[in-house]
């Protein structure tokens, strides 16, 4: 298309048969123009060097080696036969950049120092081996990034922080090691299947932290200072909680809670 100046929205999605392209003379791209096509990595490469927030969600990609430095927003999202990524220059990944890539369970980007939010949001077979230090290296991290990773059972690598969102709604995840961990962001364990908290690291609880957490039966914090608001609704077979350094109780902290045993805290809320 030697004479195209400008490329619209979507204007070649789902063109699965374009494998390359020559624009010499365009100047503008949308970031959605090529979703659903299937580009050489070596194209996409090329490409993000002059159009950096080109999308090819919903390909057919299976495994992809990059060489560039960011990827971004929706970069891959819902390309579901995804099953690895090598990105070994990366250092930031935008959100859900690769949302919905139900197959990805490989991953390589060993110097991230950014990711936002939702990245890797509903990827449902990423495992329990991810290395989970990349996260705790990075300076900016965004909230849901694991959000509905639903192949997430037990983790037990020592987190010093859980962002907002974090595991949110990764219905299977019945154990993650809180030894180290001084801060649970709101919502970063909300619909999990953790059926005990029991450490002496955590200083602050945010807003729906436990929210739907219908297996946890314990929660014992003893340096926990800071509850956020409906920290633990709807956890319908809670019935014993030490928090006995925290000095004010939102509203809701414990609506729902019917087997909740209170008498310890009544005095106080």
């Amino acid at each position: 298309m030697p004479e195209c100046l400008t490329i619209q929205d979507q204007a070649f999605a789902y063109c699965s048969d374009i494998t390359y392209l020559s624009l010499p003379k365009c100047t503008s791209i949308a970031s959605t123009a090529f979703i659903g096509c299937n580009f050489a990595a070596t194209t996409i490469d090329a490409l993000w060097t002059l159009y950096p927030n080109m999308q090819f969600a919903s390909g057919n990609y299976t495994t992809l080696t990059l060489s560039c430095t960011a990827i971004p927003d929706y970069a891959f999202a819902s390309c579901t036969s995804l099953t690895s990524i090598n990105l070994p220059n990366v250092t930031h990944i935008g959100s859900y950049a690769f949302g919905n890539c139900t197959q990805l369970n490989s991953i390589n980007i060993p110097n991230l120092t950014t990711i936002a939010n939702n990245a890797f949001y509903n990827c449902k077979s990423i495992n329990n081996n991810f290395s989970w230090s990349i996260i705790e290296q990075c300076t900016e991290v965004g909230a849901g990034i694991f959000g509905c990773c639903t192949n997430l059972t037990s983790i037990n690598y020592e987190f010093t922080q859980l962002y907002p969102e974090m595991f949110y709604s990764c219905s299977n995840l019945a154990f993650i090691n809180l030894a180290s961990c001084s801060i649970i962001g709101a919502s970063a364990l909300y619909h999990t299947a953790i059926s005990t908290i029991n450490t002496s690291a955590v200083q602050s609880i945010g807003s729906f932290a436990f929210n739907y957490c219908s297996n946890l039966t314990t929660i014992s914090c003893i340096n926990c200072t800071t509850l956020g608001s409906y920290a633990f609704r709807n956890c319908s077979n809670l019935t014993t909680i030490n928090l006995p350094n925290v000095s004010e109780f939102n509203g809701g902290t414990f609506i729902s809670c019917s087997r909740a045993n209170l008498t310890s805290i009544i005095s106080i809320v």
